[in-house]
């Protein structure tokens, strides 16, 4: 019985435990916050999020290494074509629909600047190395690197990357970060299942906080374009309307490539009788 929960970990129970384990070392080691007024916001924050996250990988990688028998990581990186199909993939998918769901989601004028002000300046090199750097490679050791490569062991595909980018997104603790995160973890599981590849999974990640910073960095004054405008000009500027509809077009047309040159790696089966034991 030992040996086979060993094989199979982890369930979704755990790792919903594995999330509270995050969350404990986050609450626990806010007081670095309170650094701002001697090394400043950017600092600060990217400090705060390389203990935290830095901190919560090394537990959750003890943890796993201790009941898994497969405890590794693989950085290969497919050839041709794939990479910049993935990147054109992941842009359509953000501009079709990331930036439309989220911003279904009223924004309060106080939240925002909370929110900004809690980043800092994207073009400032702390922050733009947290955003680019940081978030993409520690959360994806986490939750598809662990996470995500753990359930395969144990559900279906579907169940598997849904739970774990459900997931994914409630670690970012507020509603609008939690759709664009769900939509960004549906897309790096599915490429991530066709391939087990971590590397592909944190290039996409990272692309996609990069172009979601793009604006800032350039210039451009993203405040023309708040929640309620950006509805309003969704459903009634047909130029918008057009972007949208051609950018789910490159996606579905990038999907499609990568589900045709995609290798299907296979994930070793569970028999239902196997699955019960293993749960605990």
């Amino acid at each position: 019985m030992n040996e086979q929960i060993s094989k199979n970990y982890l369930s979704i129970g755990q790792s919903i435990g594995l999330l509270a384990i995050i969350l404990a070392v986050t609450i626990f080691l806010s007081p670095i916050m309170f650094l701002k007024g001697i090394i400043g916001t950017e600092a600060t924050t990217f400090l705060f999020y390389l203990v935290t996250m830095g901190l919560s990988f090394w537990i959750l990688f003890s943890i796993w290494k201790n009941k898994s028998d497969d405890y590794s990581f693989s950085y290969k990186v497919p050839k041709g074509i794939i990479i910049p199909v993935i990147l054109l993939g992941t842009l359509g998918i953000q501009l079709s629909l990331t930036i439309p769901l989220s911003s279904l989601i009223p924004m309060s004028d106080e939240f925002a600047e909370l929110f900004k002000q809690s980043l800092g300046n994207p073009r400032n090199i702390f922050t733009f190395t947290t955003i680019v750097v940081l978030a993409p490679v520690l959360e994806e050791l986490i939750f598809r690197g662990i996470m995500l490569k753990g359930l395969l062991k144990r559900y279906s595909p579907a169940t598997a990357i849904a739970a774990s980018s459900v997931l994914f997104g409630v670690v970012h603790l507020n509603p609008w970060q939690f759709i664009s995160a769900l939509i960004l973890g549906i897309f790096i599981g599915w490429v991530y299942y066709r391939t087990r590849s971590i590397s592909l999974a944190i290039i996409i990640h990272a692309f996609n906080n990069f172009t979601a910073t793009l604006p800032e960095i350039i210039g451009i004054d993203e405040s023309k374009y708040d929640d309620t405008h950006l509805q309003e000009l969704i459903m009634t500027d047909i130029k918008f309307v057009l972007i949208i509809a051609g950018a789910a077009v490159v996606a579905a047309a990038c999907i499609y490539v990568l589900n045709k040159r995609l290798k299907q790696v296979p994930t070793p089966t569970v028999t239902r009788v196997e699955e019960n034991k293993a749960n605990f």
